[in-house]
């Protein structure tokens, strides 16, 4: 070993030092020269994965589709569904290819022009649609009646109705979930998990409510447009923005209306949200009756008001009208809904027809799900609204009421009168409390 002095020592550790530096710098630019080029590489070799949380149509199912794709299948018979708009079987897609308008429609301008004056069109349809509305031979002292063998239109409620067979003259149960188009995932189930017997309310302030309105029919249901009418404990209870008022003059409150009815089409009626105060104003109920007469619609008073004037009002203005029995999850437990189902099939029973509003909870769903299928059995029918109208219930086995009511064809109470509780302001009494 060298044998170094003090001087030579330090020079030797500076150089040292210097090398050591040096090499240790020569590294650290080495490393960082390769790992920028692994980690180019390793971000090259990684895929990109693009997310998106805003789909076309998240919550369409796949059989919804079908409706737009039915008449791009069918080119040749794309002009024959839309007269079949005019009848009252457009609910499902049989009906359209029953009714086969297509020759009077597109042999028009063909040579076959004499052969199909032979068979008109007009003609047939006229003669079928009545028997659809009228189930019971008390219907032909309906002075509308005559009206419907001519050549009079079918009314809005007719041409949107779903196919019932009228003759059946079991008692009839019909089901209204409400509040609906305000929660998707909730319509979605009521829409495509319930049988198409069952008649959808939506919110006439729902998004997308045309949308709505189609698939419901598409899934073979009835659909009524609910309208937000002020309740006794208003502004403390507030159905909401455009609600009906007695506070308003009768102008505002029929722009109100007009615009929930224009916002969709494909409904067969109106029903009251809350309204347990509008309905008893006779001044302001009148107009918004007179809309739904001109419209060709049906109304349904679900306000469980004994002071409501909806049926006598109605009766009055020859307007196809039904009220709830009773609100059947009004307590949404298993044990109070099988008892407001038990007491819709006494009350069908006794009357010929009951109604039943739910809202869409779960453990509705689930409820009656599991008491649809026994209906059959004990007697009962599932019934779309349109088919517990006052014109189209089921009346009762004796027929002593017939005579009354073709005395006075052109007054309404008598048809009332076929039924027990011929009260104008009836309630049930039989349904919750």
């Amino acid at each position: 070993m060298l044998d170094l002095g003090p001087k030579q020592s330090r020079y030797a550790l500076i150089i040292a030092l210097l090398l050591y530096a040096t090499a240790m710098a020569g590294l650290f630019a080495w490393l960082t020269f390769k790992s920028e080029d692994t980690l180019q590489r390793r971000l090259e070799k990684t895929p990109s994965v693009t997310v998106t949380l805003a789909g076309k149509e998240p919550l369409v199912p796949e059989s919804w589709k079908q409706e737009p794709a039915a008449p791009v299948a069918e080119k040749p018979e794309e002009k024959s569904v839309q007269p079949s708009a005019e009848t009252p079987e457009v609910m499902g897609p049989p009906a359209p290819v029953e009714r086969a308008i297509v020759p009077p429609t597109e042999a028009a301008p063909v040579e076959k022009l004499p052969e199909q004056q032979t068979e008109p069109a007009p003609e047939p349809t006229a003669k079928t649609t009545p028997a659809v509305v009228e189930p019971t031979p008390q219907a032909t002292s309906d002075p509308a009646t005559p009206a419907a063998e001519t050549d009079a239109p079918l009314l809005r409620w007719q041409r949107f109705a779903r196919p019932f067979d009228k003759a059946n003259t079991k008692p009839r149960i019909a089901i209204i979930i409400a509040d609906l188009g305000l929660a998707a995932g909730a319509t979605q189930a009521s829409v495509q998990d319930l049988p198409g017997e069952i008649t959808m309310a939506f919110s006439s302030s729902a998004t997308d409510l045309e949308s709505w309105i189609a698939k419901s029919r598409a899934a073979g249901h009835e659909s009524l447009v609910t309208i937000p009418m002020e309740p006794d404990n208003y502004p403390q209870n507030d159905p909401g923005p455009n609600t009906l008022l007695t506070g308003l003059d009768n102008k505002e409150n029929v722009t109100r209306v007009r615009w929930a009815l224009a916002r969709a089409d494909g409904y067969v009626g109106i029903m009251p949200y809350m309204g347990q105060k509008f309905t008893t104003v006779e001044d302001k109920l009148i107009p918004v009756l007179d809309i739904v007469k001109a419209e060709g619609l049906i109304v349904v008073d679900n306000t469980m008001n004994r002071n409501s004037l909806i049926a006598p009002l109605s009766r009055l203005g020859d307007i196809p009208f039904t009220r709830s029995d009773a609100v059947i999850d009004l307590a949404a437990s298993r044990v109070a809904i099988e008892a407001q189902l038990d007491a819709l099939e006494k009350t069908a029973t006794e009357r010929g027809y009951a109604v039943g509003v739910a809202l869409p909870y779960p453990v509705t769903f689930e409820k009656l799900k599991a008491w649809i299928p026994t209906l059959e059995a004990k007697g009962f029918v599932l019934a779309p609204v349109t088919a517990v109208i006052t014109e189209d219930a089921p009346q009762p086995t004796t027929p002593v009421a017939a005579t009354p009511s073709a005395a006075a064809p052109d007054i309404a109470p008598p048809v009332e009168n076929t039924v027990p509780q011929p009260d104008p302001n009836r309630v049930a009494n039989d349904i919750v409390q």
